[in-house]
């Protein structure tokens, strides 16, 4: 008599079959939340959009303006246009942060 070749998974198969299971589980946990941070922020994105609507399409010159004759800001960002805020504990008391 011929032996009957096994049917099913072996260890192998059956770790890859889980492990691909886990793997599409958590694209689409992934996947609905970020469609529901989507739906929650949609009010504050129609707000911002309404808002950018009502905001004109050009600015006067004025002192930060990029067409301004008295613009002094190099062209290329760098360190000296940033500011770094730095926490220490004496300012746990009474601190804005």
């Amino acid at each position: 008599m011929k032996p009957i070749p096994p049917r099913g998974h072996d260890a192998i198969s059956y770790r890859k079959a889980r492990e691909e299971k886990r793997r599409r589980q958590l694209e689409e946990q992934q996947r609905l939340a970020t469609q529901a941070r989507l739906i929650a922020s949609q009010p504050l994105l129609q707000e911002v959009v309404r808002e950018a609507r009502k905001m004109p399409l050009t600015t006067p010159p004025g002192p930060l303006s990029p067409v301004s004759p008295t613009n002094t800001l190099p062209a290329r960002p760098g360190l000296l246009q940033e500011t770094i805020l730095e926490h220490s504990e004496e300012d746990d008391d009474d601190s804005v942060f």
